[in-house]
Formats: C-alpha cells, structure tokens, sequence
C-alpha cells in the first residue's frame, strides 16, 4: 500500500531527481497556468513564481515541531567506534564528535549486522537483516518490495533527502526509495577514485544548499553519508599531523600501500610494524577531518536555524580491521570481529534529551527505524525485524534488560560460506563455515580486542553458553533463508568499473 501511494496519487510530491530548483516549479505551475481561463489569474500565477523563485529564505520560525520532530542521521562509512575519543582513542581526532556525545547519549555498544555499506545502510532503512531484504553484497539492489523507513515518513507529510559520498551508494541501488531529494554529485578525483566520491566538505556544501532553498516548515528526514575514512587512507593536508607528528611520507595510503602491507602482515603472521601503524595513522587523519565535516555540517544548520525540534543520529555503517585480525588485515567485509562490526552511535535532541548520558546496553543497527519511529509517535511496521530502544533514551537512567536481544551478524557475501556469528552483549560465538565451522568464542567485557578464544576452554559455564550459543545462531540462519532473488540484479559494466575504483571488485 505505502509502494501505491508513494508512486501512485501522491507522486507529484515525489520530485524524484530534482533538487528544489526553481525551474521544476515554474514548469509545474505554466502548465496549471495553460488551462486557466482568465488572464488574470495567469497573471497572478505567473507574479507568485516569480517571487518564490527569487525570495531568500530568511527567518520563518522553526521547521517542525515539538510534535513531530526532525531527524538529522549521519552515517559515517567505515568509522571504528574505538578511534573516537568518547570511546577511548587518546589521540585528537574528534573534539567534535566528543561534544556531541557530551551533551548526547553515547551507546557503548552498537553493533551493525553486516560490515559492508550497501547492505548496512539497507538494513538501517528497512530494520530487516540481509538475508530478509536480499542485498547480500555491494553492487546488488534493494528491491521496492521493501518497505523503507523513508517511505514511511514521506507518507507522514516529513520532507525526505539524503547526501551521498560514494557510488556504493547511487540511486540505482535502491536506497532512494522514498527520498523526494538524492544527491549524488560524486566529483572528486583526488584520491584517484575516477569520480565516484567526493570529500566530507563538499557534501556538507550540499546540504547546507538544500536547507537556503528549503520549502515550507513541514518537518524533514535527513540522511548525510560521510566517506573518507574509508580507503585510500588519504587526509587533506594538515589533517595527519593533527593526530601524529611522528609520520612517514614512505607511507601514503594509497590501494597499492594497503595491499602492500597487507601481504607484509600475511608473511610476517600478522605482526604489525610501523608502516602498518602509519596506514593506521593516516586513517585517523581522515576520522579528524571527519570530525570537522560534521562540526561544519552543524554549525551550518544551526545557523540556518534547522537544528531545533531536531534529534540528531551520529552513527557508521561498519567498522575497519587493521593489524588485528586475518585474514582480511586492513579491511572490513570479509571479518565479522568487533574492529569491523563495533561502530559509534550519538544521539543528541537539546532540550528533549538528557546529555552526557551513557548507555551499557547493546542495541543493533536494526534497531534505529523502530526507535526513530517511537520517538516521532509513529507505529512500527510489522516487517521490521528491530525493536525500539526509545525508552532508553528517553529514561532518566540506564535501563538494562535482563537479558539483551542477541545481535545475530554476518560477513559480506553471497555463497553461504562467509563467516557469521551471535553476540548477546558479552560474549560472541563466531562460525566459519568455510573452514569446516570452526568456532571462536569471546568474552568482550573481559577481552574486547577478541584474541583469546574460550571455545576450548572445559568450563561448564563455558561450555553452556557456547552451546546456547551455537543453538541460537543455528536457528536464526534457519529461520532467515537469503531471499537472493530480491538483490540479485545485473550490473553494468560501468558500475562495475566504479565498484573496481572503489576497491569492491578485484
């Protein structure tokens, strides 16, 4: 029903390519104009386009409500939880992000079901697992079939746009279903990528264009997808030395470094040495330049006055390996380990929210939809597969669960063979199926940087909790078959070639 109305009666509010651009509506109102019969009223038609046109749009009170709030969620590709200060880095790479949490909610352990952008970003916009809504890999398409938390406040009257950084994300892949507005104006070519990203700051410069020419006070959704600290790992200049001044310039971050020290690291058994922990320096680069996009990014809407009766959402889609785990060293798809699958999560709503609040409690990037859904007043869809951590935020103190919904997550991939695992907030069993599934097991609370396997371990207790481990993980790939028919879709050969400069395809 939401497919039929979002293209059916109501889709002359979906201006699918457009981007608020004058023209559109002139064309839209000449046309209403042709079938007017007095010349007067074209006239006064014609005097009302002309001064919406040119107008600026100054002060018009707030947009949205105390009711119906705005949502601002920025998505961060590739950024570990740990390399933030408000989550331990001790280095200066985010003084801004700091803050928000400060006067946010920071949740100490957010966990995404899959650490790969196409599928991550689909399953935060349908609260549905990879399996369910089929987009197993990047390059395959969401179907429409999916019912997508866009869609669902497009219908509630909310403005809808989203801001890309990289191809991964274009159009043609189905993550615009329900943006009346999708920017993609993928322009950089300085970190060799042939065109198919473009820097923090220039989309940032796309947002803050889209709320001058912003049209009424009805609320909006907002999704800002940031790119850089995903590889190359290439700073702008200045940035690197914010965060190590003991760098070496043999070392640049380039595709062909990482795969350089990727082989290195293979050799050598995984032993990192300072070319590896410059590649991790240069990585820290683009998280403080980051760091500046977003301040940039929210002092520009709070100025433009887009910032009150806002919640603001600061999250990743994954993480990134370095040194830490094979084999995928410097890497982050093909590794289900807590480097790639641990990302940060602040949401910050003054006067709506307590700030400096902490939460223990591990929620899942499924969860967001249903949450955002609570706290705008509006019911879940029974699709969606998470739940709502509204009461979280919303309470005074932490509330724990007695027992956290366990985070069942998944390594890029299409065969069925990639590894995947349940984390119940403590402890996490991994399963590799393509080494005759073998297990991991890990106590996160007392080893966080997963490197001491219990699974051996004679414990009875041990031993339990990896059985009901083992028991759910099994029942839930079971009960979740791939729906493979819903993504599997061809793609081009210049998507392809994108795909390939991004470093996706071989």
């Amino acid at each position: 029903m939401i497919r039929r109305v979002v293209n059916g009666s109501m889709d002359f509010l979906h201006v699918a390519d457009s981007q608020y651009k004058p023209d559109y509506y002139k064309k839209y109102f000449l046309l209403l104009c042709t079938r007017m019969a007095t010349f007067g009223t074209v006239c006064m038609l014609l005097l009302l386009i002309i001064s919406c046109s040119s107008k600026t749009l100054e002060h018009r009170g707030p947009i949205g409500s105390e009711d119906r709030p705005n949502v601002l969620l920025i998505v961060v590709d590739t950024l570990r939880a740990d390399h933030l200060g408000c989550y331990g880095e001790r280095r200066p790479t985010s003084p801004f992000i700091d803050s928000l949490a400060r006067n946010g909610v920071l949740f100490k352990q957010a966990i995404t079901v899959m650490p790969a952008t196409l599928p991550s970003f689909s399953s935060i916009l349908t609260s549905r697992v990879p399996r369910r809504h089929g987009v197993m890999v990047n390059g395959e398409t969401l179907s429409s079939a999916q019912v997508t938390l866009t869609e669902i406040l497009q219908i509630r009257g909310y403005h809808t746009a989203a801001f890309i950084s990289s191809f991964v994300l274009d159009a043609r892949f189905g993550v615009n279903q329900g943006f009346e507005y999708y920017n993609e104006e993928l322009n950089d070519k300085e970190r060799g990528e042939k065109g198919v990203s473009r820097r923090g700051e220039k989309t940032v410069d796309a947002v803050l264009s889209w709320t001058d020419r912003y049209p009424d006070k009805e609320p909006f959704f907002i999704m800002v997808h940031l790119w850089d600290p995903h590889w190359p790992y290439m700073p702008p200049k200045g940035y690197l030395e914010m965060v190590d001044r003991k760098h070496s310039d043999s070392i640049t971050g380039t595709f062909e470094n990482i795969m350089q020290v990727r082989k290195k690291l293979i050799a050598s058994g995984g032993k990192p040495g300072d070319d590896s922990r410059q590649l991790d320096a240069l990585y820290s680069g683009e998280v403080r330049y980051t760091d500046e996009c977003v301040k940039r990014l929210l002092n520009g809407m709070e100025t433009r006055g887009f910032l009150e009766n806002t919640i603001v959402v600061f999250t990743a889609d994954h993480g990134e390996n370095m040194w830490e785990h094979p084999p995928n060293y410097f890497g982050h798809a093909g590794n289900i380990y807590h480097t790639s699958v641990h990302v940060p999560l602040i949401i910050m709503a003054l006067g709506r929210l307590k700030g400096g609040k902490i939460i223990d409690h591990m929620v899942r990037s499924i969860d967001l939809a249903p949450t955002f859904l609570e706290l705008l007043g509006i019911a879940p869809q029974q699709e969606f597969q998470g739940y709502s951590f509204a009461k979280l935020l919303m309470s005074d103190v932490s509330i724990h669960r007695e027992e956290a919904l366990p985070c069942f997550i998944e390594a890029n991939g299409a065969t069925g063979m990639q590894p995947r695992a349940v984390f119940d907030g403590q402890f996490k069993l991994i399963q590799f199926p393509y080494e005759n599934n073998r297990y991991e097991l890990f106590n996160l609370i007392e080893d966080p940087g997963e490197q001491n396997n219990l699974i051996t371990v004679s414990e009875i207790i041990l031993q339990s909790k990896t059985s009901k481990l083992k028991n759910a993980l099994n029942e839930w790939y079971i009960s979740n078959p791939v729906r493979r028919s819903l993504g599997r879709v061809q793609v081009s050969d210049d998507a392809r070639e994108k795909l390939k400069a991004l470093g996706y395809i071989n």
